[in-house]
Order: structure tokens, then C-alpha cells, then sequence
């Protein structure tokens, strides 16, 4: 993320993203036409970013690195789809496992995802957040057969 957007910290597989004024906005007016006006700013503490990305979001990146998901066995034509594919997983913290494998092991696309997940924040009139992350579930995806150094993917993220 470059300078003039909210910053995002590593804090051991943890980041703090704090937008540089209290509307939301960065100090260049970044997200000007996205953020709503507050009267008070609010905050969102212990938000897990592979709990954090919609569905739109996992069926683009699925589509785009070519995965074939659990329940399909071929690459999600639709959210629908995407819901399939984690209802197929079994119990809710399974989700986790399917979501870092679609995201996981890929640079360009553990830095979208973060950028993405700050965006809706900024948008939602969210000043601070503090959003975790497990960097070797990060480095990782299975589905893609790939895999980057923990480091890279807490770089990518941060």
C-alpha cells in the first residue's frame, strides 16, 4: 500500500490500519467519493482478513489463478458457486482452510486482497481496525500448488 492510503502494520501476523484523518480519508482525500460522513468515527477490532473477503471477491480470484474448488470439481462459474464450495468444506472454521487456498501462496494476490479489505473499511467510515492474518496459511495454497516464503506473504499484506 503506498504511503498516502491508510497504513497497515505488521504486528506479528496481525495488522493496524489507521487512516490518516478522522473521516476516513487519507490525507490526500483518498476514498473521498466512497467514505461516508461520520459523526463519530468508529473502529473494528480482531477482524480476521480471511474472514473479510465477499464472495465476488473469491470467485474473481479463483477465476483469474484457474482453481478447481472442493463440491465443483472445476472452477466456480458463480457466488453461487463460491458457496457451494465452502458449504462443502464442512464445519464454518473449515471455510478458513478453502479461503486461504484460493488467496494463499500468490504475492499480487495477498496484497489485493489487503488493499481491497482497507478499501471497504475506508468506505464504511472505519478509522481503525485491527485485522489478523496467519502468514503460513497466507504463503501457502494447495489448490494452486504454490507456495511463497512467510515473509513475502507478510510483505504482500502489509
Amino acid at each position: 500500500l503506498d504511503r498516502d492510503f491508510p497504513r497497515l502494520t505488521r504486528i506479528f501476523g496481525a495488522a493496524v490500519v489507521q487512516c490518516d484523518r478522522r473521516d476516513g480519508k487519507n490525507a490526500k482525500g483518498g476514498w473521498e467519493s466512497e467514505a461516508p460522513q461520520v459523526a463519530h468515527p468508529r473502529i473494528e477490532l480482531h477482524c480476521h482478513l480471511d474472514g473479510s473477503i465477499p464472495p465476488i471477491s473469491l470467485l474473481r480470484i479463483a477465476r483469474r489463478r484457474n482453481l478447481s474448488l472442493p463440491g465443483l470439481g472445476g472452477v466456480p462459474a458463480s457466488v453461487q458457486d463460491i458457496w457451494i464450495a465452502l458449504r462443502s468444506m464442512g464445519a464454518v472454521w473449515h471455510w478458513f482452510d478453502l479461503v486461504n487456498d484460493i488467496i494463499g501462496g500468490d504475492v499480487q494476490t495477498l496484497a489485493e486482497t489487503a488493499h481491497e479489505f482497507v478499501g471497504r473499511q475506508a468506505a464504511q467510515g472505519i478509522v481503525y481496525t485491527e485485522v489478523r492474518y496467519d502468514p503460513m496459511r497466507a504463503a501457502v495454497s494447495h489448490l494452486a500448488n504454490t507456495s511463497i516464503s512467510t515473509e513475502r506473504a507478510v510483505r504482500a499484506i502489509e
